[in-house]
């Protein structure tokens, strides 16, 4: 997905009920090219009703807009349960794990688009932040590095 900042819509909240919360659990906060980047460790939704937990993400504000996310997400098996009316012994089962969250995906938001970037199976929160900065940097089509503010 590529965005243009100066014409990117700012994201739906009600549409896409599991983006991350851009003021919840912040760790850092980076500059690029005029717009304001956040690394999130276990941010909030902007929804109550997501079923899913958010390990990590990164969101990006431009002129005070939420436009852009990315974020790695894994959905609560024990909410669905509850909401489907199904065992949680049986969605562990659907899904192959004996946990309570399902594997985990790569998700970016932006312009009016949800991207499923796939299963990320990396351990390493270095490894998935190197992910999320170079899957930004491609997105904006950046030329510069983040700086760290």
């Amino acid at each position: 997905m590529i965005i243009n900042r100066l014409l990117a819509e700012p994201l739906d909240r009600t549409r896409f009920m599991n983006l991350p919360d851009p003021e919840s659990g912040v760790v850092k906060r980076y500059g690029l090219e005029g717009m304001n980047v956040a690394f999130h460790s276990h941010p909030a939704t902007l929804s109550e009703n997501s079923v899913v937990s958010i390990e990590y993400a990164m969101t990006v504000t431009y002129e005070g807009e939420y436009i852009y996310a990315i974020s790695f997400e894994r959905e609560d098996i024990r909410t669905l349960s509850a909401l489907l009316g199904v065992s949680v012994k049986e969605l562990q089962a659907d899904y192959g794990t004996k946990g309570f969250f399902t594997p985990g995906h790569v998700v970016a938001y932006g312009d009016d688009t949800r991207e499923d970037l796939g299963l990320w199976t990396e351990s390493s929160k270095d490894a998935l932040l190197a992910f999320f900065t170079e899957t930004l940097l491609d997105s904006f089509d950046a030329i510069e590095e983040l700086e760290e503010v």
